[in-house]
């Protein structure tokens, strides 16, 4: 059965530890192979054993390759990654995941962000983009912790495709060490160079299918053109090399890639970056799904711009519900304190009372005010 990677312990001696050599060689996720099967694989090897992982491919499935990166970064330490032709999209996120991190100067990384088709409503559309920003954050988020470089350059790199070469890498703080120019492996996967049709030509070069390649898909083979190298000999793990043992951090990682899915299921994209990013425990993930969802429909209801924040912080229904009260009390109109005279206070309805022209003119009082004043003793003819 083809798959796109294998896993096979090195020969060694009595006196030597086993080293591990993990290739990721095509598509992730494709030929119906899964990251679950790539992980159960990967849970035989001891937690303490060293792992050389090399990268030839031109990515895949988002999801497929985030549970891989997660399984892998906890056993960083342990890892030394050597890209043998190129690392596109969510293979570039793998090899971050490394403890150290090798590029030969011909070969090439590939950063960009998150793509991907919807068909449905209006509604359908903003639910599938909401899912793809929490993405695409969460994996800037790993660039950069392993790049050191900040946001904006990395959603910079994002916001195309952005190839790099060996020297390139290096100082993009993508990679530890560039060594010399090798013959490098050719990707088998030919779809993949209508995808970056913008590539270097150099980098086309790799993508080229060659004819070894249809020999091998003819016969049953894996279907990738390898240039000659150095033989390697491949022993077959045994019961006394190889203890199953499934550690702490690749339970936790199968565990929380499922709990991410659950969380877009739900259109819950906030919990599942949350999820992505260890900010939020899986084992009460149901309730926290549950109590969003009564949060959210709470601020429909009472016009509140955005419940992200309660949600957040796991803020109860009875407590989102205190604080919109709030919200909706300060956005009545102002009330001033004023001093004033009974006869000047009014409603804001009230309208002032609007004098007749003879009221606002008293015609006697202005006549008498013009009269020379006359004694009152006086008696007028």
């Amino acid at each position: 059965m083809k798959s796109w990677f294998s896993i096979a312990a090195q020969a060694a001696s009595t006196e030597v530890a086993p080293v591990y050599a993990i290739s990721i060689h095509d598509e992730i996720g494709g030929w119906g192979v899964s990251a679950a099967d790539f992980l159960y694989e990967l849970s035989q090897i001891p937690r303490d054993a060293k792992i050389e992982l090399s990268i030839n491919s031109p990515g895949g499935s988002v999801f497929e390759g985030l549970a891989i990166y997660n399984v892998l970064k906890a056993r960083r330490t342990h890892i030394e990654a050597h890209v043998v032709g190129v690392a596109c999209s969510m293979a570039s996120i793998i090899f971050m995941a490394a403890g150290k991190r090798v590029v030969p100067e011909n070969a090439y990384l590939m950063v960009h962000g998150v793509s991907g088709a919807c068909y449905g409503s209006y509604a359908d559309m903003r639910e599938q983009a909401a899912v793809m920003e929490a993405v695409e954050s969460t994996m800037a988020s790993m660039y950069m912790e392993a790049t050191g470089q900040d946001e904006a350059t990395v959603k910079g790199w994002m916001s195309k495709d952005t190839w790099f070469d060996g020297k390139q890498a290096l100082e993009a703080g993508l990679c530890d060490e560039v060594v010399v120019t090798l013959q490098l492996a050719a990707c088998a996967s030919a779809s993949a160079l209508k995808r970056y049709d913008t590539a270097p030509e150099a980098v086309k070069q790799l993508f080229a299918v060659k004819a070894v390649s249809t020999a091998n898909d003819d016969e049953g083979g894996d279907g990738v053109a390898v240039a000659a190298a150095p033989a390697v000999t491949v022993e077959t793990p045994t019961a006394s090399s190889v203890q199953p043992e499934v550690g702490a951090g690749e339970a936790d990682a199968v565990a929380r890639l499922a709990a991410v899915s659950r969380c877009l299921a739900a259109n819950e994209p906030l919990l599942a970056q949350m999820l992505s990013s260890h900010t939020l425990a899986v084992g009460d993930l149901d309730a926290r799904i549950e109590r969003a969802a009564g949060v959210r429909a709470l601020a429909v209801i009472a016009g509140y711009p955005t419940a992200d924040e309660l949600v957040a912080n796991n803020s109860t229904v009875a407590e989102a519900q205190a604080l919109m009260s709030l919200y909706a009390k300060s956005q009545a109109p102002a009330v001033r304190s004023v001093q004033a005279s009974s006869s000047d206070i009014r409603l804001p309805s009230d309208k002032p009372v609007q004098k007749t022209v003879a009221e606002a003119i008293n015609v006697s009082a202005v006549y008498a005010s013009r009269k020379p004043n006359q004694n009152p003793n006086h008696n007028s003819k």
